[in-house]
């Protein structure tokens, strides 16, 4: 009896946790995300989650299909937009480092120009090769299209999600299943080693999972998890990008404001000026980010 409440403590204790931890790290989340918050979740984050929910409730597969492919679209145009605006943002830190220093600046102006340059020069780097990726997938899809297949495999949903197969579903499997068509890619968190005798079933599902040439479509045996790794990939451009603006703002102060802080030639009146329109500009665009999201479904086709 005593064993009993301690078993059920645990599991309360753990759940707890696990609901801290999880609130804890969607704060963070959102905290980091501040500066493109809106288009994190509306181009990475929620369709994401939608997909994943959808191949949870086991949807039709061709609806599942399609909102893959509304998701790589926008999220190619989100590129091609990083590509472009971080070109931009790189030759006007180069040409702001050219300017003349005044007497009185603080480091901490070129520093951020540097960091600016050098976080946009990596978000065209790593926006190029994703969408290099998405335009591989698409050609893919579109040479494979006249094949008889399933919509959806599960090397689709693996870009964006975990697919673990169930505890009781790996311990029921046996050697007939090896002779299907094709195996289910499985990742379990989980250790079965104890139902599995000699290792002979544990190397066997191990040398399936590892076979990409044959892949079953979405079973009633897998869960469907996001992974929060892949999350963080796809919406690494825009991060870069953002924080690259951030600094190149920081920098940009830092020069202007030289007369507020120190004795030095430039009027004051031009830092003045430079800040307020800093403001002004800031409120208009958290205001319009904000409400231009506010009543529109990304979700619709």
């Amino acid at each position: 009896m005593l064993g009993r409440r301690y078993y059920i403590v645990a599991v309360w204790l753990r759940s707890a946790l696990r609901k801290a931890g999880s609130s804890s790290g969607y704060a963070a989340m959102g905290l980091f995300t501040l500066p493109y918050y809106r288009t994190f979740r509306q181009n990475t984050l929620l369709p994401i989650l939608a997909i994943v929910n959808s191949a949870n409730l086991r949807k039709d597969e061709s609806e599942i299909a399609a909102m893959l492919s509304r998701w790589r679209d926008r999220k190619m145009q989100e590129l091609y937009f990083v590509q472009v605006a971080a070109t931009l943002l790189s030759a006007a830190a180069i040409g702001c480092l050219s300017w003349d220093t005044p007497e009185c600046e603080h480091w901490i102006g070129p520093a951020a120009w540097y960091c600016s340059l050098v976080l946009s020069l990596f978000s065209v780097l790593l926006s190029t090769s994703e969408s290099f990726i998405f335009t591989t997938i698409i050609q893919k899809e579109s040479q494979a299209g006249s094949k008889l297949q399933p919509p959806v495999f599960e090397h689709d949903l693996l870009i964006i999600c975990r697919i673990i197969k169930n505890k009781d579903s790996l311990r029921s499997t046996n050697t007939s299943s090896r002779a299907r068509s094709g195996f289910f890619i499985s990742e379990s968190e989980d250790v079965i080693d104890n139902d599995l005798e000699n290792g002979e079933r544990q190397q066997g599902l191990e040398a399936e999972a590892s076979d990409f040439s044959t892949i079953d479509t979405i079973n009633d045996d897998v869960e469907i998890r996001v992974r929060w790794n892949m999350v963080f990939t796809w919406q690494a451009p825009m991060m870069l990008l953002a924080y690259s603006v951030v600094a190149f703002l920081v920098g940009l102060t830092v020069y202007v404001c030289a007369p507020l802080y120190g004795e030095c030639s430039y009027q004051s009146k031009t830092a003045i000026s430079f800040l307020a329109t800093l403001v002004l500009g800031s409120i208009c665009f958290i205001w319009c980010s904000f409400w231009a999201y506010r009543f529109v479904d990304m979700e619709e086709p």
